[in-house]
C-alpha cells in the first residue's frame, strides 16, 4: 500500500540511517551539564581558567576553560556526584566537592578563586543552589527521596505524589500532574530517556484488566533518581502535552556496593475491619542489588532483582438460585448454573418476612495470587576519554490469578512481561562538542484470561447486581507492544551559547486480539429461568497488527545573555505517520455515505504542521542564586500511537447486538441460549467516525 504516510516513513528512516552512520544525527539527551562563572575575590572575571570536572564514582574527567566573560560549561555529563577543580596562574587551586548533578539539569557551580601561590589549595562543598539556568518547571526525585519515601507496593509512580502540582491519591482515571491526566494520557514515560510507555496509550499505567503486578517497569531499588519535567520544558523534550517522567537507573562505580531487602505484610499485623473482620493478606517483596567495577576506572556493572509473592483473600457474597428455581429452569439453560453453588442461607427481601423461594444467600472466600519477578543488569564501559558505552536490560514478569465470582470455575489468570533495553554511545569531539547516540527497545506482552468457562456471559444487572451469574469474566485479551527507539544528541558550547540539536525516531508496533464473547441480557429473573433474554450481543476480533512511526527534530539554544539572565530558545517539529494494520483491516465510517470505507484506505491525512516553538527565561533576581523569576511559552503535541483512538477494530469487526422484538418480528428468530448466529442478521453494527484532518 503506497500512501503518503508510508513514503514519509521510508524517506525519514533512510535519511536517519545515513545520518547515524555518518555520526551526525542528534536527539534527546539523557545527561546534564555543569556551568558557572570564574571570578577573583573582588568579583572580576578570570579568563582562561582551567576547569576539570571529575565523576567521583568512576574517575571519568572532562576539562574546559573559561571564556572571555569568565563563563564555562561542561555538557553531556552522566548523572552523579562530581568534583569541580579550577586552576589559574596567580590563584590558588579551588575544589568544589559533592556537586550533585541530576539528569537534564544545568548545575551552576561558580568559582571564586583566592589569590595566592601556585601550590596552595582551597576545598569547599557545593551548596545545592537554586536552578538559575532554565525556565523548566519540574522536580527531580533524588536518591534520598526514593529510598526514604514509603511507597505501598514499591511502584515508583507512587513517588509522583511528592511532586508539586501532582494529584495521585485518587481514582486512577483522575490522577494528574498540573491538571493534565497522568495515568491514562498526556504524560510520557521513559526509562533512561528511552520509551517505556504501554504503546497503546500515553501515561504511567502499565497494566491491563485484571493484571495486578506491583513493580512498574523497573524496581525502585535500581532507580538513581526520577526526573519529572512539567512545564516550559525545552525543545529536546516532547511527545507529551503534560509531564515527561524519566526514571534514571543506577550504574556501578569503582567501589563495590550491595544490599538486600524484604518487605513483609500479614493480616496478623492489620487492624480488624468493622464489617468484614480480618481478610487474609500475605505480601512479601524481597530482593537486592550488587554493583561495582570489573576493571578500575574502565568497566562497571550494576545488577538488581526484586520478587513479589502475594496472596489476597476476597469475600464474595451473592444471591444464588435455589434448587426449586433450578428445577423450573428451561432445559437448555439449566446446565449453565451447575457451577454456581446452592445458597447456604435464605434471602428475605426488604419489606417482607418470607424467604424468597427463587434465590438465597451464598458467601465464600477465595484467594487471589500474584507472582512477580523483576531483574536488571547494566554495564558501563569507559573505553577512552573520548568514547563511552553503556548497555542496560530490564525484565519484569508476572502472573496474576484473580477470582471474580462465586462459581467454582470463576478464576482468571493474567500474565504480563515487560522488557526494556538500551545501548548508548557517547563520543567527545572536543571539550565543547559531544555526541550522544542511543538505541532502545520497549517490549511488553499482556495476556488477560477470562477463566476456563466456555459459556457466554449472562447479565442480570437489571434484575439485581447481587445475583450470581455463570460464565467467564468480561474480555479475554492478548496484546503486545514493541517500540524500537533511535535517538541522538549533539551538544556544543560556543561562547555563552549552549547548542543542542537532535532527532528522535520511534517505530511503534502493537498487536491486539479479543476473543469473541456473546452476552445475554435478561430484564427479569423469570426470563432467565425461561431462557428468554431481551438483548443478545457479541463482540471480539482476531489478532490485528497495528503500526505507525513518530519522528521528531529539535534545535535548542540556551543563551547566558547576562550573568543573572538565561534565555532558553528552541524549536521542535513532530510528525507521525497514519496508523495502519498489517493486512489493511482498519476502516473509517463515512458520514456522507453512511458506509464503511474500503479496508486499507488511509484513515486520515498526515498532520504535518506540528511546529512547537519554545521560549523561556530564568532571571536571578538578587544575583545570589536564591530567588529566581522564570517564565516561558511553548506549543506541545501529544504522541500519536498506533490505532490508539478508542476501539480501532470497531468498524472492521463491529460489536453487534439485537433485541428480542427485532429478532422475533424482523428475522423471525426467537433468541435463546444457545444463541442462533442467524439472530445477528438483524443486528445493527456499531460505527465510529474519525476526522480526516
Amino acid at each position: 500500500m503506497k500512501d503518503t504516510s508510508k513514503q514519509i516513513s521510508t524517506t525519514l528512516i533512510l535519511l536517519t540511517a545515513l545520518a547515524i552512520f555518518a555520526n551526525g544525527v542528534f536527539a534527546q539527551s539523557n545527561t546534564g551539564s555543569i556551568s558557572g562563572i570564574v571570578q577573583d575575590p573582588g568579583g572580576a572575571i578570570i579568563r582562561g581558567a582551567t576547569i576539570t570536572v571529575t565523576n567521583v564514582g568512576t574517575n571519568e574527567s572532562r576539562t574546559t576553560q573559561s571564556n572571555d566573560e569568565g563563563y564555562y560549561e561542561v555538557p553531556s555529563l552522566a548523572t552523579g556526584v562530581y568534583k569541580v577543580v579550577g586552576t589559574a596562574s596567580g590563584f590558588q587551586e579551588l575544589t568544589v566537592s559533592d556537586a550533585r548533578l541530576a539528569v537534564g539539569a544545568k548545575l551552576r557551580v561558580d568559582l571564586k578563586m583566592p589569590v595566592g601561590g601556585v601550590n596552595a589549595s582551597v576545598t569547599v562543598a557545593d551548596r545545592n543552589p537554586t536552578d538559575t539556568e532554565t525556565s523548566t518547571v519540574g522536580d527531580t526525585i533524588t536518591l534520598e527521596r526514593v529510598a526514604n519515601t514509603p511507597v505501598n507496593g514499591r511502584d515508583f509512580t507512587g513517588l509522583l505524589a511528592t511532586v508539586p502540582g501532582s494529584v495521585q491519591t485518587t481514582n486512577q482515571f483522575q490522577t494528574s500532574i498540573n491538571g493534565i491526566p497522568s495515568t491514562f494520557g498526556g504524560s510520557s514515560v521513559l526509562v533512561d530517556g528511552i520509551d517505556a510507555g504501554r504503546v497503546d496509550l500515553n501515561g504511567t499505567s502499565n497494566v491491563l484488566g485484571r493484571i495486578e503486578s506491583r513493580v512498574n517497569r523497573v524496581s525502585m531499588d535500581s532507580i538513581q533518581e526520577v526526573q519529572v519535567v512539567e512545564q516550559n520544558y525545552s525543545a529536546q523534550y516532547g511527545q507529551a502535552i503534560g509531564a515527561v517522567i524519566n526514571p534514571i537507573t543506577k550504574s556501578g562505580t569503582n567501589d563495590f556496593h550491595g544490599s538486600v531487602f524484604d518487605y513483609f505484610r500479614n493480616e496478623a499485623l492489620d487492624a480488624r475491619d468493622f464489617f468484614a473482620g480480618k481478610q487474609k493478606f500475605r505480601l512479601n517483596q524481597f530482593g537486592g542489588n550488587v554493583s561495582g567495577r570489573l576493571i578500575r576506572d574502565k568497566l562497571f556493572f550494576f545488577t538488581n532483582y526484586e520478587g513479589v509473592r502475594q496472596t489476597r483473600r476476597t469475600t464474595f457474597t451473592a444471591l444464588t438460585p435455589t434448587q426449586s428455581f433450578r428445577n423450573a429452569m428451561e432445559a437448555r439453560i439449566r446446565p449453565t448454573v451447575s457451577t454456581i453453588p446452592l445458597p447456604t442461607s435464605p434471602f428475605i427481601p426488604a419489606g417482607s418476612s418470607i424467604p424468597d423461594p427463587n434465590v438465597g444467600i451464598f458467601s465464600i472466600q477465595k484467594d487471589g495470587d500474584l507472582r512477580e519477578d523483576t531483574g536488571s543488569v547494566k554495564i558501563d564501559w569507559l573505553q577512552s576519554k573520548r568514547s563511552q558505552f553503556s548497555v542496560r536490560y530490564n525484565i519484569n514478569d508476572s502472573k496474576t490469578t484473580t477470582p471474580y465470582g462465586v462459581g467454582t470455575d470463576q478464576t482468571a489468570d493474567g500474565k504480563l512481561r515487560v522488557q526494556l533495553f538500551k545501548a548508548s554511545h557517547t563520543f567527545t569531539f572536543s571539550n565543547n562538542t559531544i555526541n550522544e547516540f542511543a538505541f532502545g527497545i520497549n517490549r511488553n506482552v499482556t495476556d488477560v484470561g477470562a477463566g476456563p468457562s466456555t459459556l457466554p456471559r449472562f447479565d442480570l444487572s437489571f434484575v439485581d447486581q447481587a445475583f450470581a451469574v455463570p460464565g467467564p469474566a468480561q474480555f479475554k485479551q492478548f496484546r503486545t507492544g514493541t517500540v524500537p527507539h533511535f535517538l541522538d544528541t549533539l551538544s556544543s558550547v560556543q561562547g555563552n551559547h549552549s547548542f543542542k540539536a537532535g532527532v528522535d525516531i520511534r517505530l511503534n508496533r502493537r498487536s491486539a486480539s479479543s476473543e469473541n464473547q456473546e452476552t445475554l441480557i435478561f430484564f427479569a429473573l423469570n426470563d432467565f429461568r425461561d431462557n428468554v433474554p431481551f438483548i443478545v450481543s457479541r463482540g471480539g476480533n482476531p489478532l490485528l497488527d497495528y503500526a505507525n512511526e513518530n519522528f521528531s527534530l529539535f534545535l535548542q539554544d540556551d543563551w547566558k545573555a547576562h550573568p543573572r539572565l538565561s534565555l532558553n530558545l528552541g524549536l521542535r517539529y513532530d510528525v507521525s505517520t497514519v496508523s495502519r494494520e498489517k493486512e489493511g483491516r482498519l476502516q473509517n465510517f463515512d458520514l456522507t455515505t453512511l458506509k464503511f470505507t474500503p479496508r486499507g484506505q488511509k484513515l486520515h491525512d498526515v498532520d504535518k504542521n506540528n511546529l512547537g516553538p519554545r521560549f523561556g527565561f530564568a532571571f536571578d533576581v538578587f544575583g545570589n542564586q536564591k530567588s529566581v523569576l522564570r517564565g516561558g511559552y511553548g506549543i506541545f503535541y501529544d504522541r500519536d500511537l498506533p490505532a490508539s483512538f478508542g476501539s480501532p477494530q470497531a468498524n472492521t469487526f463491529p460489536a453487534e447486538s439485537v433485541d428480542l422484538f427485532t429478532a422475533l418480528f424482523i428475522c423471525g428468530i426467537f433468541p435463546q441460549y444457545p444463541v442462533d448466529p442467524a439472530a445477528f442478521a438483524c443486528a445493527v453494527p456499531n460505527a465510529y467516525h474519525i476526522e480526516r484532518m
